[in-house]
């Protein structure tokens, strides 16, 4: 599968979220290698077919997917997106006071995606209404 790339700003939290669906891990690597120039990368993800990309001090983040992602791998990459982001903000991890941040910026990151991915159901043909 060629690789299809995407950016996605977020305003609240001023960082950069690239999804990256097809090619190789290594090409995302060398893609991540390239935005960052050369800051040593985390890779958060030990499945051959997602992972996220992220380094000290940067406050975006790369995500993976081998092939199209089905909603539950997105939201657990984005889950490891949107915690690094945190972390490099200051906002630190989850708790009482920063739940609602984390799971509105997840939904947010996870929606971009889907919007992206899945694809749009077909239009009913003329031959469709009759049956």
């Amino acid at each position: 599968m060629k690789a299809k790339t995407w950016r996605f700003h977020n305003d609240t939290w001023q960082c950069e979220f690239v999804v990256v669906v097809g090619g190789t891990m290594e090409a995302a690597s060398a893609l991540w290698d390239r935005l960052t120039k050369g800051k040593t990368p985390e890779k958060r993800g030990t499945r051959c077919y997602a992972c996220v990309f992220m380094s000290k001090g940067e406050k975006g983040t790369l995500l993976w997917f081998a092939e199209t992602p089905d909603a539950g791998t997105c939201a657990h990459e984005a889950i490891h997106s949107v915690a690094h982001v945190f972390r490099e903000t200051g906002i630190g991890p989850m708790n009482e006071d920063t739940e609602e941040a984390y799971t509105y910026t997840t939904q947010w990151l996870v929606d971009q995606i889907m919007k992206r991915v899945t694809p749009k159901p077909a239009k009913p043909t003329p031959t469709d209404a009759r049956t």
